[in-house]
């Protein structure tokens, strides 16, 4: 029996941000005395959308963008909560069902890729008895057998109002959110054997942290662009106890996620994992070098997730070249390969 889907969006979270807001533009101001932006064809596109934020930011004024971003173009890039797409889905019902559609498959997936469902045999059927649980498929059930695997509670904080996904009754689950959680699984299951001190580059909006955090991973170092860092901050510093969120120029004792600008990336000291998701292949092969030579010299293992669209691949970077020991298939995204690196080195604990 498949549930009724119920989909919708999320509405006002009352938070006062105040106190958050002042930390993440200064933390934004800070970062960018010393540096320009990265000049890859994705950042020119997504500041070019933002052009007028950044200048209010550096004027010392507030935006009203980081309590509502569903009504602006904050997250455009790297999350589904931008103006163009929330509006789309209000005016076109048809559209909004079909995202809902999706967001259903891709639970079902996130069942079977952790193991909470068994994935169905084309060639064979399945021999197993269905009539004993006839329910076992429900939006609801498979959280539930998620939660399970996963050892920690499946939620879906929504600190936005305006965020689309799957009403269910842990918060509305929206795509970013489902891939979150697998990205999250998967640091935990590699930190068993690789260690437990993360380092994402290219966090999105920082949801793959959070979900970390709740599974352990509490040693969590955010590298990205500034302006992307006042997405993570926003997300992170709403849905997280503030003292547990550094930002850049901020204490870090106590933190179990720290928010850092590349251009502060010799603050890292020696981790265990960097993970990157859906961004090394798309920056210029400049900045993404830098970054494999930032493994090569920091990390152990690197957990990357990319498509090979584009002319340069994680594998053509020259710091990687002879130290790959796994690759394949993305289960969420057609076109997407997992592949994992090794240092032949253990950072000093």
């Amino acid at each position: 029996m498949i549930d009724k889907l119920e989909y919708g969006f999320s509405g006002n979270s009352g938070l006062d941000s105040r106190a958050l807001s002042k930390r993440i533009l200064a933390a934004y101001r800070a970062a960018n005395i010393q540096t320009s932006e990265d000049s890859s064809v994705l950042w020119n596109m997504i500041f070019e959308k933002n052009r007028s934020v950044h200048d209010s930011i550096m004027k010392g004024e507030s935006i009203p963008e980081l309590d509502d971003p569903a009504n602006s173009n904050l997250f455009y890039g790297f999350d589904n909560m931008y103006h163009d797409f929330t509006k789309t889905l209000k005016e076109n019902a048809e559209f909004k069902l079909l995202m809902a559609e999706d967001l259903r498959a891709k639970i079902i997936v996130l069942a079977e890729a952790t193991g909470a469902k068994r994935p169905w045999n084309p060639e064979g059927g399945a021999k197993f008895p269905h009539k004993e649980k006839p329910d076992a498929d429900s939006i609801e059930n498979l959280l539930k057998a998620i939660s399970s695997i996963i050892g920690v509670e499946v939620d879906f904080p929504n600190p936005f109002p305006t965020e689309f996904g799957i009403i269910t009754s842990r918060g509305i689950a929206s795509e970013r959110s489902i891939q979150a959680i697998y990205q999250a699984w998967r640091l935990k299951t590699l930190s068993v054997d690789h260690g437990k001190r993360i380092v994402e580059v290219g966090a999105g909006l920082g949801r793959t942290a959070y979900y970390a955090c709740k599974m352990g991973l509490t040693e969590y170092t955010i590298i990205d662009l500034p302006f992307t860092n006042i997405s993570q901050a926003n997300f992170l510093g709403r849905v997280l106890p503030p003292r547990l969120v550094s930002l850049f120029g901020e204490e870090v004792q106590g933190a179990t996620v720290r928010i850092l600008p590349w251009t502060a990336i010799e603050e890292v000291e020696e981790f265990d994992i960097l993970a990157n998701v859906d961004s090394l292949t798309e920056m210029g092969k400049e900045t993404s070098t830098r970054y494999a030579h930032f493994f090569a010299k920091k990390g152990r293992l690197l957990w990357s997730v990319n498509h090979e669209a584009n002319h340069e691949t994680v594998a053509t970077l020259e710091p990687l070249k002879g130290l790959s020991i796994g690759r394949f298939p993305y289960w969420f995204r057609t076109g997407y390969v997992e592949e994992l690196y090794l240092t032949p080195r253990r950072p000093k604990y």
